[in-house]
């Protein structure tokens, strides 16, 4: 009987202990598991940190690219009004003393071939009149931003845009044919005579007598220059008392 027992007893220390084994072996594994699943945890949050500053990182990237890309458009652009500005003032400025100290009324010449004269200071006020000789002088009378009033040597008067106008001077011939003189006095040497209505370059003037350029448009002479003295009350373009130009 007690063998038996003791059999019995052995028996149920061998099931026991192979349920402790089992369970100890279970909770190996389930701390394995856990274990596992930890690391899973924790390597995929290290992924997502390190994606995360690689995402950073990239975003770093494209702001300071941007930011440089700003900063270059930047500069010139910030550039352009400080210097501008200033360039135009000192043109505005300087434009504004020379018409100031240009006097009125005075000569110009005509830069275009063909140029209407309007009744008021702008392209809407109607067309009165066309000049159709370049070079020819005119009398600035009057001023208004950009136009000036015109008057030729008939007095017809209107307005013109200054960009229509130079300060070149130049000479129309009046009444009758004129002696082109080589020098300023009557007995002087004829170089050419001179038909009236007939325009050139007004180089200078002596007491009552202007040295001057003609050019010829005759075919058989045409754009050869002549340069001489034409008494001064024989022309128009000149006031008394101007000597230079």
């Amino acid at each position: 009987m007690s063998l038996f027992m003791h059999i019995i007893y052995l028996f149920i220390c061998i099931i026991w202990h192979t349920i402790s084994m089992a369970e100890n072996g279970d909770v190996a594994k389930n701390g394995d598991v856990a274990k596992t699943i930890d690391a899973t945890k924790i390597k995929a949050a290290d992924r997502k940190k390190v994606d995360k500053k690689k995402t950073d990182k990239k975003a770093d990237k494209k702001k300071t690219k941007n930011e440089s890309s700003h900063i270059k458009e930047a500069i010139p652009t910030a550039s352009v009004p400080v210097h501008v500005p200033a360039v135009a003032a000192t043109t505005a400025v300087t434009a504004s003393n020379t018409i100031a100290s240009l006097p009125l009324p005075r000569f110009a010449s005509v830069r275009a071939k063909k140029v209407n004269l309007h009744v008021g200071p702008g392209i809407n006020f109607p067309v009165s009149w066309l000049l159709q000789r370049q070079q020819m002088p005119v009398e600035i009378i009057a001023e208004f931003d950009t136009w000036r009033q015109i008057r030729d040597w008939q007095g017809t008067e209107g307005w013109v845009h200054k960009s229509l106008l130079m300060g070149k001077r130049s000479f129309w011939t009046l009444h009758k044919t004129q002696e082109l003189k080589v020098s300023p006095d009557k007995s002087a040497k004829i170089v050419a005579y001179v038909q009236a209505t007939v325009t050139g370059r007004l180089l200078e003037c002596q007491a009552q007598w202007c040295k001057v350029e003609v050019t010829a448009t005759e075919n058989a002479i045409k754009g050869k220059a002549y340069k001489g003295w034409l008494p001064r009350q024989s022309i128009w373009g000149v006031y008394p008392h101007e000597s230079k130009f």
